[in-house]
């Protein structure tokens, strides 16, 4: 498990290099809550360029899954465009609650 910054990543990786089967799980903030008090940033300054490259680096390795962090409290179509960059650069969510539209 790594946060979405490159260095955790490469971190990962190297203590995984001997694994017979290496997987990195990815994290990243999701909500606006998350990203202003944890992060200290936008939606709009975050991109979503971070998942991609984090993943990208962790694609050194077998199996890589990536999770949005407070999935639940998230801008659905910012959600959304998160879980395409990261399926589309290979790791598929293994976990991500969507709330229903009401």
């Amino acid at each position: 498990m790594a946060r979405a910054k490159s260095e955790d990543v490469e971190m990962a990786a190297r203590s995984l290099q001997f694994a017979d089967r290496a997987r990195i799980h990815v994290f990243l903030a999701s909500s606006d809550l998350h990203l202003e008090y944890k992060l200290k940033m936008t939606r709009a300054r975050l991109s979503i360029r971070p998942p991609n490259r984090c993943v990208w680096r962790a694609s050194l390795v077998d199996d890589v899954e990536f999770s949005p962090e407070d999935a639940t409290r998230s801008d659905r179509d910012f959600l959304v465009e998160m879980v395409r960059v990261a399926v589309e650069a290979g790791a598929p969510p293994s976990t991500c609650p969507i709330r229903s539209a009401t």
